[in-house]
């Protein structure tokens, strides 16, 4: 194993953050032995997109499968066999969220094990209160709402709080919460799910979270705006590593995890969105105006 990883396997519980180190190790020997994924995959009865998946860290790796890529990789040395055995063993341990499988996509589990060893998180949203700043009862109308377009995604909304309400504990740790910094199109604060009282709670919760420094809050006000219609909502998460992960949501629970050199380009987007937006003592002062201004909320949105 390469000197720079020794000493951070096995550190914490997030099964997550021990498959990212073996990924990145596995690839190093995989790239060492001058072999592409599908010709890795095809030595093991395995896909290519198996073999960049394991990389990526989003699946744990069976003993038989990381013996087979030992073998094929050429590495002899016991120590390194043991050490890489460890993080596949740590890597297959469940965290809290694997009792949610039932209700939880790959794709939002990979997120919630992201936003766990993360550093640093950057949001751009432009459609709803980020997640992890949302109050119960907005939660439950948003997944009322959702589970009776699409019920058989959103099979159980009561589970799916428990889960969001889990996941912002992760801002209130006492030693390990990860900075926040959202960029949020004005937008967000006039569109209401529901019923009003439901959204002016959302709106003073997000508020106090400003002032309070969970977050900070920057906003894209209207006539401010240049070109946001050209990003989808996107999480840009930084692990205590330095390591960069874009997370892009495509909808009914869904999306894309973008790793490596190419969540750069989310990283330069977020920079861009923030340019624009105002800083976060006037945004909090715009959100404060707004909250109140005698309820005069653009947008309504009703559940079916």
């Amino acid at each position: 194993m390469a000197a720079r990883e020794r000493g951070r396997i096995l550190r914490g519980g997030n099964p997550l953050a021990q498959r990212r180190v073996l990924g990145e190790e596995l690839r190093r020997l995989r790239q060492r032995s001058n072999l592409t994924a599908d010709q890795a995959g095809s030595m093991i009865d395995r896909s290519g997109s198996w073999i960049s998946r394991l990389e990526l860290g989003l699946i744990g790796l069976r003993p038989r499968d990381l013996k087979d890529l030992l073998e094929i990789y050429g590495v002899r040395e016991a120590s390194v066999r043991n050490e890489l055995e460890a993080l596949a063993v740590a890597g297959r341990r469940r965290a809290w969220w694997s009792s949610y499988r039932d209700v939880l996509s790959e794709f939002y589990t990979t997120l919630i094990g992201l936003e766990d060893e993360a550093a640093e998180i950057y949001e751009f949203q432009d459609r709803v209160i980020p997640g992890l700043v949302q109050t119960e009862s907005y939660m439950r109308t948003l997944y009322s709402h959702y589970a009776n377009l699409a019920p058989h995604v959103y099979p159980s909304v009561d589970r799916l709080i428990e889960v969001r309400l889990e996941r912002q504990k992760v801002l209130h740790r006492a030693s390990s919460s990860p900075a926040f910094e959202v960029v949020l199109d004005q937008a967000v604060l006039h569109r209401v799910f529901g019923d009003r009282a439901v959204h002016r709670e959302q709106l003073e919760a997000l508020l106090a979270a400003g002032n309070s420094g969970v977050v900070s809050i920057r906003l894209l006000a209207f006539g401010d705006i240049r070109a946001p219609a050209f990003y989808e909502p996107f999480v840009l998460i930084r692990s205590s590593s330095g390591r960069l992960t874009a997370v892009v949501e495509s909808g009914s629970g869904r999306g894309s995890i973008v790793a490596g050199g190419s969540a750069g380009i989310y990283e330069d987007a977020f920079k861009s969105l923030s340019r624009d937006a105002r800083d976060a003592e006037s945004s909090l002062q715009l959100l404060e105006a707004i909250l109140h201004s005698n309820g005069d909320f653009h947008e309504q949105v009703r559940p079916h």
